[in-house]
């Protein structure tokens, strides 16, 4: 997953939200996306983590 997929999959879920009428997201789209957060952030270190590795 990357940033522009996180930022599809948050644009989706609030306006799926909107659409049905709520002004907030629910628990479980929090979590949700939370945890998509978390995994983009760690496939970001990952990333930097090896091209350093290359660099030295």
């Amino acid at each position: 997953m990357t940033l522009s997929s996180l930022e599809q999959e948050v644009g989706n879920i609030s306006k799926s939200s909107y659409e049905q009428g709520r002004d907030n997201l629910d628990d479980s789209e929090i979590n949700y996306l939370l945890k998509m957060t978390k995994h983009v952030l760690m496939k970001i270190r990952e990333q930097i983590m090896e091209d350093y590795d290359d660099y030295r």
